[in-house]
C-alpha cells in the first residue's frame, strides 16, 4: 500500500501566510483619514487588485470567498436584520462582503460576537452596499475577458443555514442582540 506523506505544518503555514497577505491588502485599502466602506475605500482596493498577478488575484478571490463563507451564519444574518431593518439573500451577501472589506479585526470580532458591531462606527454602511461584491471579478475580466473570469473565478458553496434560527420577531432579536437592537432597530424600521 502506497502512503502519501502530507506535511500538514507546511500546508497550515501556507494558508496562514496567504491569510496574512490577504488581510494586509484589505487593511491597506481602508482609507486612513476617510471613513470605511466608501467609494474611496472601494477604489483603493481596486487599485491594489490591479497590481496583483493573475495568480495572486485568483488567490485573493479564493480567500475573500472563504471569509464570506465563514461569515455566513444565522447570528450575523440576524445582526444584519437589526442593522438594516430586514435582510434578504442579496443583502446578506453584500453585508458579508462589506464586513470582510472592513478589515480583519472588525471581521473576526463580528464573526465571534455580532454585538461587537455596536462599537463599529460604520456598521450602517455594511447594509445596502454592493461595492465589495465585484472588484476581483471586474479586475480579472478586464485582463482575461468575461468568459475566462466566469470560468476561473470559482465561488464557494455556502453552508446551510437553519431557517428557524433566522429571526424576524423584534422581541427575540432584542433578547439575542440587545446592544445592536438598542442602537439600530428604531432607526431602521
Amino acid at each position: 500500500m502506497y502512503k502519501v506523506k502530507v506535511d500538514y505544518k507546511a500546508k497550515f503555514m501556507k494558508n496562514l501566510n496567504e491569510e496574512h497577505w490577504f488581510w494586509k491588502i484589505i487593511q491597506e485599502a481602508i482609507p486612513a483619514n476617510e471613513s470605511c466602506i466608501t467609494d474611496i475605500h472601494q477604489q483603493k482596493l481596486e487599485k491594489q487588485l490591479q497590481e496583483l498577478t493573475d495568480e495572486e488575484l485568483l488567490q485573493f478571490h479564493r480567500t475573500f470567498e472563504r471569509m464570506t463563507c465563514i461569515a455566513y451564519t444565522e447570528a450575523l444574518w440576524n445582526a444584519g436584520t437589526i442593522i438594516s431593518g430586514g435582510m434578504g439573500d442579496d443583502d446578506f451577501s453584500n453585508f458579508r462582503s462589506a464586513l470582510v472589506a472592513s478589515g480583519k479585526e472588525v471581521f473576526e470580532d463580528a464573526v465571534e460576537n455580532p454585538e461587537s458591531l455596536v462599537a463599529f462606527q460604520y456598521s450602517e454602511r455594511l447594509v445596502d452596499n454592493s461595492m465589495f461584491n465585484g472588484p476581483v471579478h471586474t479586475t480579472y475580466a478586464r485582463r482575461q475577458g468575461e468568459a475566462r473570469a466566469l470560468k476561473e473565478l470559482r465561488y464557494e458553496k455556502l453552508p446551510e443555514l437553519n431557517s428557524e434560527l433566522l429571526v424576524e420577531d423584534q422581541e427575540v432579536l432584542k433578547r439575542l442582540f440587545p446592544g445592536l437592537f438598542d442602537k439600530f432597530w428604531k432607526r431602521s424600521t
